[in-house]
């Protein structure tokens, strides 16, 4: 991610105002960007580096990822279900 992450993060930050709403939309377009890395150790460097400009912590932005996680998986396994039936 590095580089890339880094550069990103920043425009999204300078996007973003310091409001609740602000700080909730940044945390849900930056969480499946992080996620979607399979290396803990910059998933957490990266989850720090949100904590710092949201205020929320790690284990909070862990849950919420959790979360929509599971809903895009619960989605993505409908949307199988619906294109693969057999009627």
């Amino acid at each position: 991610m590095g580089k890339y992450f880094e550069s990103m993060f920043e425009d999204l930050l300078k996007e973003s105002d310091s409001s609740s709403q602000g700080k909730s939309k940044l945390v849900e377009r930056v969480l499946p960007i992080i996620f979607s890395n399979p290396d803990w150790f910059e998933q957490d460097r990266c989850l720090q580096k949100l904590t710092d400009a949201t205020g929320i912590p790690r284990d909070q932005l862990r849950m919420i990822a959790k979360s929509w996680i599971g809903k895009h998986l619960e989605t993505n396994r409908r949307l199988r279900e619906l294109f693969t039936s057999n009627d």
